[in-house]
């Protein structure tokens, strides 16, 4: 799949220009006075009066949504507006780190890690599971570390695959193992950080693994299990994994149109209630960009329609409501530099169709959904491979994507896995906060999202005459 560390050199130039606290008071002294939003509020959150009893007559629009700091707001604070710099929360030290799956393991109600390595400088920790345990807030330690029965383990998901309340571990191993082409794991968790490895069978090379929970539709016991699904970069053939009791597992194929670079993305893409997939196919022009396989949310799956592109590969395949309606949605990202994100909104009936494009910092490789403005509207994230940066995409009231936002970073990485990055709320705060993988850095980043303004403060003008 040859070398991923091919630094691609790049020069990103971010210049922001951010103008604040300018007042002038016509004939007189200016003074700014804070008042807090304890009293009376228009739509906007903004007081009704000034500090000494006039009616404020607003004449703008809200000119912030929903509470969000002025300084961060989307479009206002430039790039790095909406998160911290990312910093390094846990490093493998010398081996080469693939995916990462931010879950509550050990239920104290903080997320830990689970991550993979394959071969590249340590032997002694490479081709390996990790479990990270986040004993105190934003404080990770290794808890738990196996070797894969292969090798190159390329992505793992982390889910209750037998229905017994523990979390287990699903890693997709692209190389080695029986067949000599790779093979699915599952680490089963027996109880708190302890697991006991069963290897299966595969396609050719399984790269991409997702989860979807499995229902006992008749209402007598509700959540049962877990079927995993896994693609397979030379084969065309997309496995299913269901989870049952005692460490069973029954494995299923459906067909793919074409082998090659390929992504998962989960989420109810006809509005029946159940988990379905997009897989993402590329490599080769004559693909479609992706393929959607209809769940029945008791562990079977439906080839649905393949969905077709021009003469640009797709990077990246992302789910969820980017429009606003409710519905769940398909995103592509396709191109490297000049690169774009297309939407296939999902319609009243539950079909899908391209509606929109937009413009794309270079090389986004991957994607997910989580509101990053606090305006209870959800926003589209993507990491930016080779550039130094992830960006967003703020979302619009009338279901439209606005410009997308840069967050620079002083971190390189040429290339992200299909389970390289995700949102995650890592610290507790209710918010999304940014998690990818670094192979460079040798650990995982995280980027906190910052704090929504909760306790809002308003500058009113007060002028006073001269005399």
């Amino acid at each position: 799949m040859g070398d991923r560390k091919v630094r691609v050199m790049a020069v990103l130039i971010c210049v922001t220009l951010l103008l604040t606290g300018v007042d002038v008071g016509l004939g007189g002294l200016v003074d700014r006075v804070r008042a807090s939003s304890g009293g009376p509020e228009d739509g906007c959150g903004r007081p009704l009066y000034h500090p000494d009893g006039a009616p404020w007559n607003h004449q703008t629009p809200c000119p912030v949504s929903n509470g969000v700091d002025p300084m961060d707001a989307d479009g206002g604070g430039g790039p790095g507006a909406r998160f911290e710099s990312p910093y390094v929360a846990y490093s493998t030290g010398g081996s080469w780190v693939e995916a990462v799956s931010m879950d509550d393991l050990d239920r104290d109600g903080k997320l830990d890690m689970a991550l993979s390595t394959s071969d590249y400088s340590d032997p002694s920790r490479d081709q390996r599971l990790w479990v990270v345990r986040q004993s105190n807030p934003l404080s990770f330690s290794l808890v738990y570390s196996a070797p894969v029965g292969a090798s190159d383990p390329e992505s793992l998901d982390v889910a209750d695959m037998d229905g017994d309340g523990y979390l287990d571990v699903v890693v997709a191993n692209a190389d080695g193992g029986a067949s000599g082409t790779g093979d699915v794991e599952i680490f089963w968790a027996t109880g708190t950080f302890t697991f006991t490895r069963t290897d299966h069978p595969a396609g050719d090379t399984p790269y991409a693994v997702t989860t979807m929970p499995v229902y006992d539709h008749t209402g007598t016991t509700g959540y049962t299990s877990t079927l995993a699904v896994v693609t397979n970069w030379n084969d065309t053939i997309l496995s299913t994994y269901l989870g049952g009791t005692g460490h069973t597992v029954t494995r299923t194929n459906y067909p793919a149109p074409e082998a090659g670079w390929n992504q998962l993305a989960t989420g109810d893409l006809n509005d029946d209630g159940d988990q379905d997939v997009a897989a993402m196919w590329g490599q080769l022009y004559a693909v479609p960009a992706f393929t959607e396989y209809f769940g029945d949310g008791e562990g079977n799956l439906s080839v649905g329609p393949d969905f077709s592109k021009d003469d640009q590969n797709p990077s990246a395949v992302g789910a969820g409501d980017v429009t606003n309606d409710g519905r769940d949605d398909v995103i592509i990202a396709r191109g490297g530099n000049d690169a774009e994100i297309l939407i296939y909104a999902q319609g009243p009936g539950g079909e899908l169709s391209h509606t929109a494009t937009y413009a794309a910092y270079d090389c986004p490789e991957s994607l997910d959904v989580a509101d990053v403005n606090c305006d209870g509207i959800s926003d589209l994230v993507a990491t930016n491979a080779g550039w130094e940066a992830f960006s967003w995409w703020p979302g619009q009231p009338d279901g439209t994507l606005g410009p997308y936002q840069i967050e620079p970073h002083s971190f390189y990485f040429s290339h992200i896995g299909p389970n390289g990055a995700e949102m995650a709320d890592v610290n507790g705060d209710g918010l999304k906060d940014y998690v990818v993988v670094d192979y460079n850095a040798d650990g995982v980043l995280v980027a906190l999202q910052k704090p929504c303004l909760t306790n809002k403060l308003y500058l009113p003008l007060v002028t006073r005459s001269a005399t």
